[in-house]
């Protein structure tokens, strides 16, 4: 009777290991291992070795370049259709309106032509300028030289310290797109056009376009009649308030609005602010200066002198004929 007690046993046992590896080969495939190089949110999206990893539609993330000298923006891929902050076709970011002020010096000047991706208007001049002149170059006409140029330029360039917001979102976006070409060898880069502003708008000053243009706080007639300019980043402004009184403004060139000072009955300071074209208030006021009104000078007055009185000795006398 041992003989069927050992039998049974043995099933037992047998029945036990079976669902032991079961279990076991279940846990297994319940997560299969990631490839090298994948990024574990978003499958089938590979990473460069060393970037770390990049959410779709998040922020990317700041590393080190190859010198380990500035900043590069990993990218892991072009962004999933679809996914927040990405299009249709997941292109990266072209540079913002700036909007550039009146008053920036000449280096500043190649930013707007840059949002409009004007290559042959860009002068370059200083080492950042002449980066994204070429950048300009390699997204427009997509050949390999010119982008083997951006790359000499990224290179070599210093990272702007961050006192001028155009120079801040130009690197950043030269830093994204490097990456970005590296990452997509042969490719042609088509870029989406770059959201929001490089810069916060806002008037932060007036000039009398006919005078001193360094002067913020200009005086003006009492008569009014001065055209002035207002300082500041702007997208539109469709008129200022003076002391809140509504006065026309007019645009001249980009970022560039003219208005004409009214006339006021008061000497003193008044306070400029912007207008969009929407209502709406920007941020920022400035101010300029009424000099009090010329009174005319009364002339002085003036006595006709009398004409001396007659002397009948003086008369002359007539002669009568016998």
């Amino acid at each position: 009777m041992e003989a069927p007690v050992r039998g049974r046993g043995m099933v037992a046992e047998t029945i036990a290991c079976a669902v032991a590896a079961l279990v076991l080969l279940g846990s297994c495939a319940g997560a299969p291992p990631q490839p090298s190089g994948a990024d574990p949110q978003t499958p089938g999206v590979a990473v460069p070795a060393g970037t770390g990893t990049t959410t779709p539609g998040s922020e990317p993330a700041l590393a080190s370049n190859a010198a380990g000298d500035q900043p590069t923006i990993n990218i892991a891929g072009p962004p999933e259709p679809g996914a927040p902050g990405a299009n249709a076709a997941g292109q990266p970011a072209w540079v913002p309106p700036g909007p550039a002020d009146p008053n920036d010096p000449p280096p500043d000047g190649w930013y707007g032509n840059l949002v409009l991706k004007q290559c042959d208007s860009m002068a370059g001049g200083d080492a950042l300028g002449t980066a994204a002149r070429d950048l300009c170059t390699a997204v427009t006409t997509g050949e390999q030289n010119a982008w083997d140029q951006v790359d000499t330029d990224y290179a070599a360039l210093p990272q702007p310290d961050g006192s001028s917001c155009l120079e801040t979102a130009a690197y950043q976006v030269l830093a994204n797109l490097v990456q970005y070409h590296r990452a997509h060898p042969g490719a042609k880069v088509a870029t989406q056009p770059g959201a929001n502003t490089a810069c916060p708008l806002a008037l932060s000053g007036i000039v009398d376009v006919a005078q001193d243009a360094t002067a913020l706080n200009p005086h003006v007639p009492a008569e009014g009649g001065t055209v002035l300019r207002l300082m500041g980043r702007f997208l539109a402004v469709s008129a200022v308030l003076v002391n809140g009184q509504t006065v026309a403004a007019s645009k001249n060139a980009e970022n560039n609005y003219d208005f004409v000072a009214p006339p006021s009955s008061a000497a003193g300071p008044v306070t400029v602010q912007a207008v969009a074209p929407d209502g709406s208030v920007l941020t920022g006021s400035a101010e300029y200066t009424y000099d009090p009104a010329e009174v005319p000078a009364t002339p002085a007055t003036t006595t006709e002198p009398e004409p001396p009185a007659s002397n009948p000795a003086d008369a002359p006398t007539e002669s009568v004929s016998p």
